[in-house]
């Protein structure tokens, strides 16, 4: 079994979009960037948090629940990575994969384009929102 190296990041402020993470050596498209960490979920205890979150925290526009399949989800805000920091962009120079590791379903972020040194990442967070007002 080998221990994965991810890129060298740091959370940045990106202008207009709060906190922001740059690649401080650049990565090659096709990098894996960093693996998408937090708590494990299912669908009942997201829909319980996010239930919660929505009366204690209802101006609060961040989201850090990512799909692993199959009923389970990642909630990275309070015991995630510095993935969580990555932004949207509907053309971003990442992308989410979902991997399987030993049997686990696990998220990579992976580069589709070279970043240099100082870059901003970002990939498209797909959300659906078509039934929020419904």
């Amino acid at each position: 079994m080998t221990k994965r190296a991810y890129a060298r990041t740091q959370p940045r402020r990106e202008n207009g979009m709060g906190w922001g993470l740059v690649t401080l050596d650049g990565v090659n498209a096709g990098d894996l960037v960093v693996e998408y960490t937090g708590e494990v979920l299912n669908g009942e205890m997201v829909d319980e948090r996010m239930r919660v979150r929505e009366i204690e925290h209802g101006n609060d526009p961040n989201f850090y629940v990512m799909d692993l399949g199959a009923g389970w989800f990642v909630d990275a805000r309070e015991k995630g990575n510095l993935a969580r920091f990555i932004n949207h962009s509907c053309d971003g120079n990442c992308v989410t994969q979902k991997i399987n590791v030993a049997g686990y379903n696990r998220i990579a972020i992976v580069a589709v384009r070279d970043v240099e040194p100082g870059g901003f990442l970002s990939y498209d967070y797909q959300f659906d929102i078509s039934d929020k007002n419904k």
